[in-house]
């Protein structure tokens, strides 16, 4: 009996599939949410394409020390843009087309700073034991370390990992603005982990997938000039809906998981 209301609650394959098809039947509203971070994205990969071109296989330094810092810039950008819209998908899906910020076709602040460092910080925290071992293992010279830090390094790997995913309503409660506390994103993933795991894996891996292959012509095309700018436009469209999957599925686990406030209820 339990089991079943597990599987009411959140199905996996329905939760998925509504997942991938969300910024298609929100078409005009997600055009409108991802226009900017996907320009921004192209405008980096058309600047790299364009050093990489220029370059070709010369070994200047300084040239390559001035790409080096257009790609550190536009990697940078790229968080800051998709965070943007990672925030305004998840706050369109939970709160509705009404929230203000949803109205806005481009905005970075507090919310959506607090939205990038907090899981990152909690990831860090959370991963650093297995990090720590990892590099006991290969800095070691005593055998013996090394054979104990290997095994400890992978079961703390995968308790962290796994408390990620207990974690998974951590972003969108902080883009809804209505995070607490870690505990109160914790419970109510009791049960439903495997199902987090697979309603993600179903929703963004197959894009994801994609978006890589396309990701590889771009890097691998040095010479070609527009052959690169092409695979790089792709690649970032694919990614952008990639984000809006993503951002999608986090939205749909939080509804199912976390009652609505009273005066949404009652709306």
């Amino acid at each position: 009996m339990e089991a079943k209301l597990i599987q009411e609650k959140l199905p996996v394959w329905r939760t998925a599939w509504a997942a991938v098809r969300s910024p298609f039947e929100q078409w005009s509203d997600f055009v409108r949410l991802a226009t900017i971070p996907f320009l921004i994205m192209l405008a980096a990969g058309i600047v790299s394409a364009l050093f990489a071109w220029m370059l070709g296989d010369s070994t200047n330094s300084a040239l390559r020390g001035i790409r080096g810092l257009f790609a550190l810039i536009g990697g940078l950008a790229g968080i800051v843009a998709y965070t943007s819209l990672h925030v305004a998908w998840i706050r369109l899906l939970v709160l509705g087309g009404k929230d203000p910020r949803t109205q806005l076709a481009f905005a970075f602040g507090w919310l959506e700073t607090r939205f990038l460092l907090i899981p990152i910080g909690l990831g860090l925290a959370l991963f650093s034991p297995a990090i720590v071992m990892m590099v006991i293992s290969v800095a070691a010279a005593s055998s013996v370390v090394k054979a104990l830090a290997i095994p400890l390094g992978i079961v703390t790997g995968a308790l962290a990992s796994w408390a990620m995913v207990r974690f998974a309503l951590l972003a969108p409660a902080i883009a809804v603005e209505r995070f607490a506390s870690l505990r109160a994103v914790w419970i109510p993933t009791e049960g439903f982990c495997w199902r987090i795991v697979g309603i993600f894996a179903l929703a963004v891996f197959p894009i994801s997938l994609i978006a890589g292959i396309f990701g590889g012509i771009a890097k691998a095309s040095h010479s070609e000039f527009l052959i690169r700018v092409f695979a790089w436009g792709v690649m970032m469209a694919i990614q952008t809906a990639t984000i809006g999957i993503t951002a999608a599925a986090a939205a749909m686990i939080y509804r199912a998981l976390i009652p609505p406030e009273p005066a949404s209820a009652a709306a």
